[in-house]
């Protein structure tokens, strides 16, 4: 079972086959795949506690509604994974909360019902068989809240969200990998095979392998051993409501496809986001700020095609609305970056365009396959090297 251990509880072991660099969701589920392998595995994270930056502020949401063909079959995998959670972890009853109410998108544009049609066919062409296309009459049926203005929808059952907390706790308890907090990376030592050690404001970890998992901060860290990743993050804000009953609690995760606004049932709440276009990639940032013009922003959006949130939003109290904010993390075709660097030793595993909670299991395990050949170079399709290549995979649509 993995630790978490403090300044005060402990000092950095002076090696370790395997070193990660940041603690989210990413960085604890390279670690259990890295310790499961047999390497000594050691997580860094500079904050106090592990999952703080942008774990902390997911929507939590899993889906298997992709475009592109290669996200499909990691998210394919990732969902997987996480229906049987506990037999992955050997933790016995070990719960996630997974709830697969599924995914519904919407939209409110005629224009764009073969569009709808041409996903599903792709989607059902990989395996996907169970997504349905759904007619506006058919949407209305099934999903009464929303608007006669829908001209068509799709919909997958098994797609839903689930509770990060205990989905982060469950790789670090599940795997051999002590996290050490409170430890920030000031450098990366390389000599003349490649990585040599990783230098903290702890100490020194000597190793020959290393994982940048460190989500906006992944392009800084990787800087440090002199390797350039193009990563853009833009600000990405969320609401949660407090009040009971504000939505159908049997709903599933709804997204406006024209705006990109969603909302969900949120236990007995909800949680509302998206439709944020015009924020500009920024540097990554510790602490992400908020705009409080945007709650009601989203709300008005989320009635456009679900009528019932303009009454929720006439009398909602304030101290009933909470909202946080993260950041995105992507490249130019806006799939994950995995594998190895121009550094011999350096992988990468980041630039998951938000989606990092669904898609960290099937990529840390393709990570780890990479590192210890059982995957060869040459048949990852998410390699850093794409990128300078100009060969981008099918860029995907960027719906959350």
């Amino acid at each position: 079972m993995g630790n978490v251990i403090s300044p005060d509880r402990g000092s950095l072991p002076g090696n370790a086959d395997v070193v990660v660099i940041g603690a989210g969701i990413v960085g604890a589920a390279s670690a259990f795949f890295a310790s499961r392998a047999g390497l000594k595995t050691i997580v860094v994270e500079r904050r106090e506690q592990p999952g703080m930056l942008a774990t902390a502020v997911s929507s939590e949401c899993v889906r298997e509604q992709w475009s592109q063909p290669h996200n499909i079959e990691m998210m394919h995998e990732s969902l997987t994974m996480l229906e049987r959670f506990a037999d992955l972890v050997d933790l016995p009853g070990y719960d996630i909360s997974l709830h697969q109410q599924g995914y519904l998108f919407l939209t409110a544009q005629a224009e764009q019902a073969r569009r709808f049609e041409r996903i599903v066919e792709r989607q059902h062409h990989l395996g996907l068989t169970q997504v349905e296309l759904l007619d506006a009459a058919e949407v209305r049926r099934r999903f009464p809240f929303v608007s006669p203005r829908v001209a068509v929808g799709r919909f997958n059952q098994r797609d839903g969200w689930l509770a990060v907390h205990e989905m982060l706790w469950g790789f670090i308890k599940g795997g051999q990998a002590d996290v050490y907090t409170e430890t920030t990376v000031t450098a990366i030592e390389r000599d003349d095979r490649g990585v040599e050690a990783v230098v903290t404001n702890r100490g020194t970890i000597k190793t020959r392998r290393v994982v940048i998992a460190a989500g906006p901060f992944a392009a800084r860290v990787a800087a440090l051993a002199g390797v350039h990743v193009p990563l853009m993050n833009v600000r990405r804000q969320e609401v949660r409501l407090s009040r009971h009953g504000v939505c159908p609690p049997d709903a599933p995760m709804v997204v406006d496809d024209d705006t990109g606004v969603y909302w969900r049932p949120d236990g007995p709440a909800a949680l509302l986001g998206g439709g944020e276009k015009d924020d500009q990639p920024s540097e990554p940032l510790e602490y992400v700020p908020t705009d409080w013009d945007f709650p009601a922003a989203v709300l008005d959006n989320a009635a456009r095609l679900c009528p019932f949130w303009a009454s929720v939003a006439e009398d909602l109290k304030a101290d009933e609305v909470f909202i946080n904010a993260g950041q995105y993390s992507f490249v130019a075709d806006r799939c994950p970056i995995i594998g190895p660097t121009p550094v011999p030793g350096l992988y990468i595993n980041a630039a998951y365009d938000g989606h990092g909670i669904m898609g960290a299991p099937a990529g840390s395990r393709l990570l780890v396959d990479l590192i210890t050949g059982r995957v060869a170079t040459e048949d990852n399709p998410f390699a850093l090297d794409r990128l300078a290549s100009g060969h981008h995979l099918d860029i995907e649509e960027e719906v959350i």
